[in-house]
């Protein structure tokens, strides 16, 4: 949870600060800040975008690292076919450590992945933002 939070931020993005450059009134102003807001949020990726990235990853590193761990096993026995015996606890101990470091390489790749989804977010915000902006003469 904590992960989430700093990935997607604990506020909105905040738009860059503008000058008029005619004689906007202040309700003017504020209607243009209020609508190019609106607009920008519309074309930038979803907030939740670098946490689905990142769960992605980690989903992706856990079920490598059991498939590692299966060959392991496998290995292990000179064999790559499952069986239940005298060494099921050892196996299943060897598949879950594997899987448990899938997880943490998936985490620590998925935060890096969540972290640029989340800028190039930012970034698109605050040019959209921006353009709307100048658009209604504003610089």
């Amino acid at each position: 949870m904590v992960v989430a939070m700093a990935i997607t931020g604990c506020g909105p993005a905040t738009a860059p600060s503008m000058t008029p450059l005619r004689m906007q009134s202040a309700a003017e102003r504020e209607r243009d800040r209020a609508e190019c807001e609106a607009y920008a949020r519309g074309r930038a990726p979803s907030r939740l975008e670098p946490l689905r990235e990142m769960l992605l990853v980690q989903g992706l590193g856990v079920a490598i690292g059991s498939v590692v761990g299966g060959i392991a096993v496998g290995a292990r026995r000179g064999q790559l076919q499952g069986s239940v015996g005298p060494n099921a606890t050892t196996d299943l101990l060897i598949i879950g450590s594997a899987a448990a470091l899938g997880l943490v390489v998936g985490t620590l790749v998925g935060l890096v992945r969540a972290e640029g989804t989340r800028q190039e977010g930012t970034d698109i915000f605050a040019k959209v933002f921006a353009d709307c902006m100048m658009e209604r003469g504003y610089r």
